[in-house]
């Protein structure tokens, strides 16, 4: 709807650092508290499951962040978040944050906007390569057609459009 979200928290930052104080606090191991929320024994969380559980280290996060962290941790797109992709997204974002305070701490701007330049480059690449409009991704993207993409989406056109992107170079675009 062509506006511009500016986020208040970074509620990927807070779910990370509320989870390992968690874990600390409490003496548990990760697998158990995962174990715990997959209350189908599937193996993963789907959104629901992972909602309980974001819910508990994030009181108050709202149905747009819970879309967002779902994208954040679900790299391979499927629907479900297992352990492995949900230790592999704290870890690149425990990563990122060192990374970009030691950046700052050596004068630098602590942003990685060449990066993103890049990328944004090489999705225009794709557009022209095959002939689509920017209009016409979007709407083979909007999966379910309510003219926003998700994080889901958006997660989707860029691993399409970017063949190679990094899961933490999708994390940063995301977020």
């Amino acid at each position: 709807d062509n506006r511009l979200v500016l986020r208040s928290r970074n509620v990927v930052v807070d779910l990370f650092a509320n989870l390992d104080k968690y874990l600390r606090e409490y003496k548990v191991k990760f697998r158990d508290l995962f174990e715990r929320f997959d209350t189908d024994r599937s193996g993963t969380l789907e959104l629901s499951e992972l909602s309980q559980l974001v819910s508990q280290l994030v009181p108050g996060v709202t149905g747009s962040e819970l879309k967002y962290i779902m994208a954040m941790l679900d790299s391979s797109g499927d629907g479900h978040v297992t352990q492995q992709e949900f230790l592999a997204a704290a870890k690149a974002s425990l990563d990122a944050a060192k990374r970009l305070a030691a950046e700052r701490a050596a004068g630098g701007t602590g942003t990685a906007s060449s990066d993103v330049q890049a990328v944004l480059r090489r999705v225009t690449d794709y557009l022209r390569v095959n002939r689509e409009s920017a209009a016409a991704a979007f709407a083979r993207f909007d999966v379910n057609g309510n003219g926003r993409l998700e994080p889901i989406e958006l997660a989707r056109f860029f691993a399409n459009a970017v063949p190679g992107l990094g899961e933490d170079q999708l994390r940063y675009l995301l977020a």
